[in-house]
């Protein structure tokens, strides 16, 4: 919803702009589970457990600490499908823009110009177990000005400074896009020699054969671009011939920021299966 204002007092005009835009999309996710269960073998006598259970005592510290971030069932009535959770998580998009000119006429031979933009668009794509979601977030900032000269009724010049700057980042979820987590979460489940870096304490990811991908798998990606630019225009008109002379000058800068994920673990049965 677009909203803005004007105002024009001696010579000087402000103007002003903000739009907010609000959008969520949703889609069906599934989570598979195989479609029968196998009997769990002792990887020490390659027998079944006793009920076809693992005692508690045989369990990792990291299996259970993980129980948390396994998602309920749902959907039993589905499980001869090879699903058993069903879930529609909405995909949220919102945005914020505004910006601001400032317009000044100095005398009859000189006036400049005053602008900046302020855009800030955050995303969160969930998944259907916890931790499993992505922050994909965009920022942009942006600055002009300008001055114009009325050196004589042939001679112009004009003269503009900018300013750009666009912050672009993806992490899992639970990380801040801009600070990292305040989580380890690899700790907090007894993994250790993980990272200690906070944009890689994502929930680490699980495979299991049958199951669908529990906990992150995306790892932490981000750019920050900033851009400089001035230029200069002369403008010499004569008759009917229009000349231009000037120069122009950029600077870019540019920061990426490259992190792996947090510790993927895969359990394929070779051990406690047939």
């Amino acid at each position: 919803m677009p909203r803005g204002f004007s105002d024009f007092v001696d010579g000087l005009q402000t103007s002003g702009r903000y739009t907010f835009q609000r959008e969520e999309a949703r889609s069906a996710l599934c989570q598979a589970t195989p479609r029968k269960c196998r009997d769990i073998l002792d990887p020490n006598t390659r027998l079944p457990f006793p009920g076809n259970v693992v005692p508690a005592s045989r369990i990792a510290t990291f299996a259970q600490r993980f129980a948390p971030y396994l998602p309920a069932a749902n959907a039993l009535e589905r499980v001869p499908l090879g699903v058993n959770r069903l879930v529609n998580p909405p995909i949220t998009s919102s945005w914020n823009q505004w910006s601001l000119r400032i317009d000044h006429n100095i005398s009859n031979k000189d006036s400049v110009f005053y602008r900046y933009i302020w855009v800030n668009e955050p995303f969160f794509q969930p998944a259907i177990n916890p931790g499993g979601g992505l922050n994909v977030p965009l920022e942009g900032r942006n600055f002009v000005s300008g001055w114009t000269r009325s050196i004589s009724p042939q001679l112009v010049n004009t003269l503009h400074v900018g300013w750009n700057k666009g912050n672009w980042r993806r992490t899992a979820e639970f990380i801040d896009p801009n600070k990292g987590s305040t989580t380890n979460f690899s700790k907090e489940l007894g993994l250790q020699n993980t990272s200690t870096s906070p944009f890689q304490w994502s929930v680490p990811g699980v495979s299991m054969v049958g199951f669908t991908f529990l906990g992150a798998s995306f790892s932490s990606l981000g750019d920050t671009d900033q851009n400089y630019q001035i230029s200069d225009t002369l403008i010499y008109t004569r008759g009917k011939h229009n000349m231009r002379f000037g120069g122009n000058y950029r600077r870019q800068k540019y920061l990426g920021i490259t992190a792996s994920g947090g510790p993927q673990l895969t359990f394929n049965g070779n051990y406690t299966g047939p």
